[in-house]
């Protein structure tokens, strides 16, 4: 008899429980892993439990067969799940600093990332496992080059350090640079140290304006308008051009939404007069014609309020000599409106009454009808049973008939 060994089924055991599951939740285990594999991480965040565009992404491509047999042979897979209220949860806070990390504006989310977790792509939404696998391999080759230039960039100095790590980072998203490339945005500066690139001076201008996007956006929010102005008008006094042009743009927000639409348009034309030919300066009409839009709206509001509180107001039937005597009025037309509701309401229980004794005789009726068609139809059905069994003794009469007639004839020897 032959044996069979149970070791292969093990492996295969095996080898379907990691096709089966094979995402990790640790950062840790997971750079390990790519350390040791020399595989990239694909990091996923998601929302499981409450996201359709999450638990269709994963339907369709990450559950897949195809998916968790090709994926894990490139990439490390690390899942990040969040609840919905991860925000306001206290146990979801390392998750969402995480998130933030990786650039995370919504769920679901994959970021590609090196082995010592630096990110180097985002990738966006795919329909089918093929096409994800086509762009996440496109990816990969990208960073990998990515990651040949800064190699490359290692070996030179000077001003042609500075542009071989410029040219490197430009083949990575722009939010990973500080996140994630610190160090290398320090070599730039280093081995630039006039500028002549002008990168870093390009990044520190863009953190530099979302910064200062930020702080008024915070100012907006609280509606603290008249902070906004006082704000504003200092910064642009330090400032020119077009920067003057654009801080002008924050004043003339506040203004209007204080409802102060003429000096809102006499800050439109004073900033448009900094550079009439920048892209805020050649808006100056657009600019006034939309504060002239909202004065318009607001009127047309004001005045719908005040019909409305028009209708609203009621009429006397009679002169009012003084408010005693219209809260008496007032209160004689209620004691008549509860005199006719009170009379409606015993209508109403005399019908109701009426109504139910009514009820109750067509019921009793009902039922005694109910027991004259039942006793008819037993009394017809007698009948066919009385009609039925005369037949049967007609027939029986006869048969006695013919057998007596039978029985004389063998008495007399006639048989």
């Amino acid at each position: 008899m032959k044996k069979y060994s149970l070791f292969p089924a093990l492996l295969l055991a095996m080898a379907h429980s990691v096709i089966a599951n094979p995402w990790t939740g640790n950062m840790k285990d997971a750079l390990n892993r790519a350390v040791t594999d020399k595989k990239d991480v694909l990091i996923y965040f998601s929302g499981s439990s409450w996201d359709r565009r999450t638990q269709a992404l994963e339907k369709d491509i990450l559950s897949t067969d195809d998916f968790k047999s090709t994926a894990p042979k490139k990439f490390v897979l690390l899942n990040y799940d969040l609840p919905q209220n991860a925000r306001q949860d206290p146990a979801s806070q390392p998750k969402m600093k995480l998130a933030e990390q990786y650039g995370v504006n919504g769920i679901p989310s994959i970021i590609l990332a090196d082995h010592k977790g630096r990110a180097y792509a985002a990738v966006g939404q795919q329909k089918t496992t093929e096409e994800m696998m086509k762009v996440l391999n496109t990816l990969q080759s990208q960073g990998a080059e990515f990651r040949k230039r800064l190699v490359d960039a290692e070996g030179k100095k000077g001003l042609e350090k500075a542009e071989a790590l410029v040219t490197a980072l430009q083949l990575v998203p722009k939010w990973t640079w500080n996140k994630h490339y610190q160090a290398e945005l320090d070599a730039i500066k280093a081995a630039d140290q006039e500028g002549k690139t002008g990168f870093i001076a390009k990044i520190e201008r863009e953190e530099k304006l979302k910064q200062e996007q930020v702080a008024y956006q915070k100012l907006f929010r609280a509606k603290k308008f008249e902070e906004v102005v006082k704000t504003s008008a200092k910064a642009i006094s330090q400032a020119k051009g077009e920067e003057a042009q654009r801080l002008y743009m924050y004043q003339i927000q506040a203004l209007a939404a204080q409802k102060k639409y003429a000096e809102a348009k006499a800050a439109i034309e004073t900033m448009s007069k900094i550079d009439p030919k920048s892209q805020h300066g050649s808006s100056q009409e657009r600019y006034l014609g939309i504060v002239d839009q909202m004065k318009a709206r607001d009127e047309r509001q004001a005045q719908a309020i005040a019909d409305a509180k028009k209708k609203q107001e009621k009429k006397p039937s009679a002169p009012i000599v003084s408010k005693p005597v219209a809260v008496v009025s007032d209160i004689k037309v209620l004691h008549e409106e509860v005199k006719q509701l009170e009379k409606q309401l015993a209508a109403a229980t005399a019908a109701s009454k009426k109504a139910a004794d009514e009820q109750a005789r067509l019921e009793k009726k009902l039922v005694a009808m109910k027991d004259v068609v039942k006793t008819h139809q037993n009394m017809e059905e007698r009948k066919k049973k009385v009609v039925e069994l005369e037949k049967q003794a007609k027939e029986l009469e006869k048969q006695a008939r013919d057998l007596k007639k039978k029985a004389t004839e063998i008495k007399s020897g006639k048989k």
